[in-house]
């Protein structure tokens, strides 16, 4: 499940042909290693069978798993645990059940078990033709998708060398025959830029020579573009983020399986940063250090480096009061930065907070008590899900330290509520019968007004529904608090009348200036449930005329007589064409049905 916009998807197996993935994760619950094991373990024997009645079977010397699991360090942050007593591939013993603590076995055709290879976490094996491991080090110095790259152009050079290629099919032969050969996989490469743009340099230096180029001319021609007089060579740094852009803009947003997961890592990443509703655009030398080593983290390194502005717009997430700032943000102005910072992030995810409103109590003057101890780890603060950290005890010092800093220059600034907030508040203000409602676990405490803003636990109160305005309280006693304030609920805006309103609402109103409606605004949705609704649309470009210009008309109609609907309009775009026109007219009409949905529903 997405940590923020909480869409669920179930991912069993990644399979092509006859290579097969099975995953074991639950994201929803932190399994023991015997339970994931057995898991595993109940999946493939499964799979084994599956197999094996159906003619095929598993064969032992090509299967392998990962084991992972994790072990905090005193000072907070993590490492792989090792889950095998040894992972030397050339022990002869290797993949044997005594020589693993948690082995996996196979089920065979005569229905006898084998046990197959168990791989560390930071060992890349070969899968659909690109090397990768849970880790994601890839660095060139092992057996990894950088050193198979490096391999391959080692072979390329030594065949130059030994043919007797020309200048001009040199140039020719890098171009058509080398970087298909390699550029394969390069979107899912986790290693460094710096990494990217040195594994490369000597074998070019190599190639120089042949292709007319000075050995002895300055590295930096070797991977600089031909456009800009360099020597042309492919720049792994480059090639891989124009591929990870690619992927980017093809999955993201979309549910399929990559673009759910896309979608779960990029919101991860917000919550783990904590400093910007587009952590892409932020400068990644200053804050790289707080987000874990992933796919994203790359992509920013490289948009950074490269000037890239990446904007996503699905993240349902907003500050909860006028003036509300991101706490990171205020622990930066209050003078923290480096290792401190790092601690201060890991303290903030494990509470779950993001925004200053989190910490501050509902009066937005003095912060809620409850942040400046820890969450009891049974105990949810927020309707987010935060990943999981571990902070020391000299980090929650420091935690506490710093939130009363951020409350000397930030008490009294935060306004009124403007959006629905993700805090899970445990105490409300019924302001009908003056009570507060206390939320305890399973149960909900009442406690009676006794004088003022001091309310006092009762006993003998029925049992009551939690519900009311969201509240702070200062607990003066065991049974004694004392309220501190409250807070209204968030501004409704007024629900759209008709599918017009929600085009409106959605932006890019350019796109419905030219509508003609004849009927009224719901006769599209009768049409649709009586089968005569009938749309049309066609593209136009001419390119002689307006070669960065296309545009579309779209028409509507019910075939029983109930109304007409035209529009139509131009869109200026260097990628112009006549397909992209038809395209816009599909877009067109597929936004006014679903429009016309969100109102029927």
């Amino acid at each position: 499940m997405a940590p923020i916009s909480h869409i669920r998807s179930r991912l069993s197996a990644i399979l092509f042909v006859d290579d097969t993935d099975l995953i074991h994760i639950n994201m929803e619950r932190e399994e023991q290693l015997v339970e994931t094991h057995e898991a595993i373990q109940s999946s493939v024997e499964n799979w084994s069978r599956l197999l094996i009645a159906t003619g095929g079977t598993l064969k032992p010397a090509k299967c392998f798993y990962h084991l992972i699991s994790f072990d905090w360090k005193p000072d907070g942050s993590w490492k792989y645990a090792d889950n095998s007593s040894c992972v030397d591939e050339d022990d002869e013993d290797y993949g044997s059940e005594e020589y693993q603590e948690w082995p996996l076995f196979v089920t065979l055709p005569d229905g006898s078990e084998e046990a197959i290879a168990h791989l560390e976490p930071n060992k890349s094996s070969i899968t659909l033709g690109v090397y990768t491991c849970p880790s994601g080090v890839c660095d060139g110095k092992r057996k990894d998708s950088l050193a198979y790259i490096k391999e391959k152009v080692k072979d390329f050079v030594g065949s130059v060398k030994t043919g007797s290629l020309r200048r001009r099919q040199l140039w020719t032969s890098v171009d058509c025959k080398l970087w298909p050969s390699i550029n394969y996989g390069l979107c899912a490469s986790l290693a460094e830029l710096a990494t990217l743009s040195e594994v490369l340099i000597k074998e070019y230096g190599k190639l120089c020579p042949a292709g007319g180029i000075c050995s002895k001319a300055n590295r930096e021609i070797r991977q600089l573009d031909s456009g800009f007089y360099g020597a042309g060579f492919p720049h792994l740094g480059v090639e891989a983020a124009v591929a990870q852009i690619n992927k980017l803009l093809m999955h993201y947003g979309c549910q399929s399986a990559v673009g759910i997961l896309y979608n779960l890592s990029y919101e991860l990443m917000i919550l783990e940063v904590g400093l910007s509703f587009q952590p892409l655009q932020l400068p990644y030398k200053s804050y790289s250090t707080l987000l874990t080593h992933c796919w994203f983290k790359t992509l920013w390194e490289k948009c950074d480096a490269y000037k890239i502005k990446v904007e996503t717009h699905n993240v349902p997430l907003k500050f909860f009061r006028e003036r509300d700032d991101w706490l990171m943000q205020a622990f930066i102005e209050a003078g923290y930065s480096g290792n401190d910072l790092i601690q201060l992030g890991k303290v903030r995810v494990y509470q779950q907070a993001i925004f200053i409103s989190d910490v501050f109590g509902a009066d937005g003057r003095l912060i809620d008590e409850r942040y400046l101890e820890a969450r009891p780890q049974e105990e949810l603060w927020s309707t987010l899900r935060f990943p999981k950290e571990n902070p020391s005890k000299r980090a929650f010092r420091l935690w506490a330290r710093a939130l009363k800093e951020v409350k000397a220059f930030r008490a009294g600034r935060l306004g009124k509520v403007i959006n629905d907030g993700h805090k899970i508040w445990h105490w409300r203000l019924d302001p009908e019968s003056n009570r507060l409602l206390h939320q305890a676990g399973e149960t909900v405490e009442v406690y009676i007004n006794l004088r003022a803003n001091v309310y006092i636990k009762s006993a003998d109160a029925p049992q009551a529904q939690f519900d009311g305005k969201p509240c702070s309280v200062q607990t003066m006693s065991p049974s004694r608090v004392r309220l501190r304030g409250s807070l209204d609920s968030a501004p409704r805006d007024d629900p759209p009348e008709d599918f017009l309103e929600v085009l409106q609402s959605w932006g890019h109103t350019w796109l419905w200036k030219r509508i003609k409606l004849t009927g009224n605004t719901d006769w599209i949705a009768e049409a649709i449930r009586h089968n005569t609704l009938v749309a049309v649309t066609d593209g136009s470009y001419i390119k002689e005329i307006h070669p960065n210009l296309c545009s579309a008309a779209f028409f509507l109609e019910c075939s029983a007589g109930r109304g007409k609907l035209l529009g139509a309009f131009p869109e200026k775009s260097l990628c112009a064409n006549a397909f992209r026109g038809e395209l816009l007219g599909l877009m067109a009409i597929h936004l006014i049905l679903k429009a016309v949905n969100q109102i029927d529903q």
